[in-house]
């Protein structure tokens, strides 16, 4: 996003549970110009460096050493092996991150084409919001006095026009509706790259069950993650205006997944409590059904209780 952005907004209705929050100016782009934004952050020297290329040497290196501490003699087969099945893992991994930003990109251009208040919003909120990090990063540089150089290698800073709509002083209900539009964006492609790769396994693994259940729990993951960074951006806002709505969304992205595993151990000590406690009553149905089949046995075979002795 350019300065362009200065063209005037949409009309329409920008916020549903906030009264009234920041005035988004037209975002500017067009889907053409989102999509090749997009691949271009995500092809650079530095993205595939990091992505790719170093956590692919890394593996193999990790490998390497673990043959050489075993003693295991390294062929160049071995050797070969061992650099194909990294490059793989390491490709698949990446290609995940890049098809998210892909199905992100794709529902962003369904915002562009309906041309509403709303839909603008939500596209001008994600484009903005990554160039927060780097001016944190760029704020950070300068207070280590290192060269201004290293602020760039993340990407552009946000422009002057985006600082100020990020800045306006708005309520923390819409400061939470503003994290909302963004985590659902990022909620959806979360959960059509997560359906595919469930799909694509089921086919290869036949194993239906296993896959739909971790289908189920990466969605609910993703819920845990969202929810968690839409209330800490609003506490955020409340307690240190636009700054604190930054950390506090942060900060719910670092507590969503210990929330999501003690949320887990309840639900799975609540499943064993209430397992324990049908077994009983199992046990008392299935005792008492045996008894009246073995009294109608002894009527059936014409023996005599005690009772009926003496009357």
């Amino acid at each position: 996003m350019t300065e362009a952005a200065s063209v005037p907004a949409l009309d329409g209705r920008v916020y549903y549970l906030a009264p009234k929050g920041r005035v988004f100016p037209n975002h500017g782009f067009t889907s053409r110009s989102i999509v090749y934004k997009r691949f271009a952050e995500n092809t650079t020297t530095l993205a595939l460096s990091v992505g790719l290329v170093l956590p692919t040497m890394v593996d193999i290196q990790m490998k390497l050493d673990e043959c050489v501490a075993e003693g295991v003699d390294m062929p160049l087969s071995k050797v070969l092996g061992i650099v194909k099945e990294a490059g793989k893992v390491k490709f698949l991994v990446f290609a995940d991150a890049v098809s998210r930003v892909a199905v992100q990109t794709g529902f962003a251009c369904l915002l562009i084409h309906s041309k509403t208040a709303y839909g603008n919003s939500v596209v001008f909120l994600w484009d903005m919001h990554p160039k927060m990090h780097q001016l944190h990063v760029a704020d950070l540089v300068k207070f280590l006095r290192l060269p201004p150089f290293f602020s760039t290698l993340f990407g552009p800073l946000p422009t002057p026009s985006e600082l100020r709509v990020y800045n306006m002083p708005i309520s923390p209900l819409a400061a939470a509706e503003d994290c909302m539009k963004r985590s659902t964006l990022q909620l959806l492609s979360d959960v059509v790259v997560d359906a595919v790769e469930c799909c694509v396994m089921r086919k290869l693994v036949r194993g239906s069950s296993k896959e739909s259940g971790g289908f189920l729990k990466r969605s609910a993951v993703h819920v845990t993650l969202g929810v968690l960074k839409v209330c800490g951006s609003a506490v955020g806002r409340a307690v240190a205006g636009a700054r604190g709505e930054y950390w506090g969304e942060i900060v719910g992205i670092a507590v969503a997944p210990v929330a999501f595993a003690q949320f887990s151990v309840v639900m799975h000590v609540t499943r064993r409590r209430h397992s324990r406690g049908s077994k009983p009553s199992e046990r008392t149905r299935s005792s008492s059904g045996g008894r009246s089949k073995e009294s109608g046995s002894q009527r059936g075979s014409g023996r005599r209780t005690p009772l009926e002795k003496k009357t």
